[in-house]
């Protein structure tokens, strides 16, 4: 939503259960942003320039329409907590050992084999 933009000093976000195809390009410029909450939505992939975002430890984006873990996810390395499941991912990048400071990854519910 157009009116969050404003909110340059917001650290914890939760969106959840709305019908959220996409995140805007301006939420990269959320740079206090600690956690975002996506959870049951619409959403297929993360704006560019959310790993810049390097606040950010916590997101949940399970229970959206992600086939695969976008890439910049992976360039996201200050992530403690990352959930996608219940997603349609069937594989998981190599790119995803680079983020060394994750502590919790939930992938439960994909298509994984």
């Amino acid at each position: 939503p157009e009116p969050l933009r404003m909110l340059t000093n917001l650290t914890n976000l939760e969106i959840n259960g709305n019908s959220i195809s996409e995140l805007p390009p301006w939420f990269s410029k959320l740079r206090c942003l600690v956690s975002l909450s996506a959870t049951n939505n619409l959403l297929v992939t993360v704006p560019e320039g959310l790993e810049e975002c390097h606040k950010l430890t916590k997101l949940l984006l399970s229970g959206n329409r992600f086939c695969d873990v976008p890439l910049r996810l992976c360039k996201a390395t200050n992530l403690t907590t990352l959930r996608l499941s219940e997603n349609q991912i069937k594989v998981l990048p190599r790119d995803i050992a680079r983020l060394k400071s994750l502590q919790e990854l939930t992938i439960s519910g994909n298509l994984l084999t």
